[in-house]
């Protein structure tokens, strides 16, 4: 429905949550899609799904931003290495 405006931006909080692999794996492809014509902003906790699709990240922890780049970038990121959240992208 909010597609049909046709927005320049998106919110989109948490997409994946209750979604099995195959859920996810069609909302990764819409997203994908999206991304093309739209800006997207998303909260989400599956990080393997994030790293993914993102091309920009925002860590936060407790309402505070503690890291933010690239995947790649974060994968290499200090903090991100001991939470174990680079191993999953």
């Amino acid at each position: 429905m909010h597609l049909a405006a046709q927005p320049r931006l998106l919110f989109l909080d948490e997409p994946t949550a209750g979604l099995g692999a195959e859920g996810t794996e069609r909302i990764a492809g819409l997203i994908t899609e999206l991304k093309r014509s739209v800006t997207l902003v998303m909260i989400e906790h599956d990080m393997r799904f994030l790293f993914g699709l993102a091309d920009y990240i925002y860590v936060m922890h407790w309402g505070q931003v503690i890291a933010e780049g690239t995947p790649e970038a974060l994968r290499e990121n200090a903090w991100v290495k001991r939470s174990n959240l680079g191993a999953l992208g």
